[in-house]
């Protein structure tokens, strides 16, 4: 399974080579979200085309850089680990036992209370 390692979300202005009328009026560049996706195995680009405002259609700039920060983009890193976590289950439910990664602290030492 492709883990995915970073998601970067950029707004960007492309400048167009004529200007686009429409009866809302005059637009001479565009302005889009694009994300940057990096997996374990490959690095991809990807380009949202909805617009500043919604005028055309129900989707906007903002809209769409929302719903992938606050709904996309949690729910691809949750599945990306959704093997892992199954696959603990898995041997869980083979063994009859927890299981529980050896692990050593190397963090700082624990500090002492202080009063406010």
């Amino acid at each position: 399974m492709t883990r995915v390692r970073s998601l970067e979300l950029r707004l960007v202005a492309i400048p167009l080579v004529r200007p686009f009328r429409t009866s809302f009026g005059e637009s001479t560049e565009k302005v889009c979200v694009i994300a940057r996706i990096e997996t374990d195995d490959a690095l991809g680009w990807g380009e949202c085309v909805s617009d500043v405002e919604p005028n055309f259609s129900e989707e906007w700039n903002d809209g769409a850089w929302n719903v992938i920060r606050d709904f996309l983009a949690p729910a691809m890193f949750a599945c990306s680990r959704v093997a892992g976590w199954s696959a603990h289950i898995l041997e869980q439910k083979r063994t009859g036992r927890l299981f529980r990664p050896s692990a050593k602290y190397v963090g700082p030492a624990p500090r002492s209370l202080q009063p406010a």
